[in-house]
């Protein structure tokens, strides 16, 4: 019997709520995910980037018009075992004779006021806008924002969130925050957690941190002959810019400086 070394099957949910499973046999050439931690090729905290699915299937008689708005979950077999990779919504689909290739984004989208019709996306502002007025802590913000944008699911509970940075504040102010998507919420968020934002193999909404040590250790035999390329430089910082709001629990300015907020810039030498 052959052994399987790795494998992929994707469970496909159409708007009219039918089920299509589909094995390799009928994905075809090689799907695709691209996913980032960050919006460019720069380094940035804050970041809430949407993982995209490219995949061509298989199917006879197949309307490619009722996948648009399906959700796909993707599977992927490696190391003796199944894992989920994904919750992706199908944005676009073209057809060539019995095969339909699919592109869509995970659930991140769910935060795009495109998502939305106007009056819709106004509501959904209209009500995280009205919900942190009041003081929150980050995980109360957190939670609400992603449950009441599209209805998803945060990945972390209370405990994860207050063990990140600034995690265990207890008062959030958002008043300064003017916005009408809720993805910007998010984002200031994961900023101000020290990390970014993403969508995980569940399609629930995840904060992540930059991860202090490699995560994965390429060795040179396992890299095809003539398709590296190394750029070898060194990064040093020559100064921060710190804005501090230090008028006590929840306070946006700092009474004792004049109503203004305290700047301080270091330069390192």
């Amino acid at each position: 019997m052959a052994v399987i070394i790795e494998d992929i099957k994707a469970t496909v949910i159409l708007p009219d709520d039918t089920v299509i499973n589909l094995t390799s046999a009928e994905i075809t050439g090689t799907p695709s995910i691209s996913s980032q931690c960050v919006s460019s090729s720069g380094f940035e905290l804050g970041a809430v980037c949407s993982a995209q699915l490219s995949m061509s299937v298989k199917l006879s008689g197949a309307n490619r018009y009722k996948m648009i708005g399906a959700s796909v979950k993707v599977q992927i077999f490696k190391n003796n075992a199944w894992h989920n990779a994904g919750i992706f919504n199908v944005t676009s689909a073209s057809r060539y004779m019995d095969i339909i290739t699919i592109s869509a984004s995970d659930n991140m989208i769910w935060l795009d006021k495109s998502a939305y019709s106007t009056d819709e996306n106004s509501k959904i502002v209209n009500l995280i806008a009205e919900y942190l007025k009041t003081q929150r802590t980050i995980y109360q913000a957190l939670k609400y924002i992603v449950e009441t944008a599209g209805g998803l699911q945060l990945a972390h509970t209370q405990a994860e969130i207050e063990a990140m940075p600034n995690g265990t504040l207890s008062t959030v102010v958002f008043q300064d925050i003017q916005t009408n998507c809720p993805r910007d919420w998010l984002a200031w968020c994961a900023e101000f957690l020290g990390g970014f934002a993403y969508a995980d193999e569940n399609g629930k909404i995840a904060i992540k941190q930059f991860e202090q040590q490699p995560s994965i250790t390429i060795q040179k035999s396992e890299i095809q002959a003539d398709t590296a390329d190394i750029a070898d430089f060194t990064l040093k910082l020559a100064s921060v810019s710190i804005v501090c709001f230090d008028g006590g629990s929840g306070s946006i300015y700092n009474s004792a400086n004049d109503g203004k907020p305290k700047q301080y810039l270091h330069k390192f030498v």
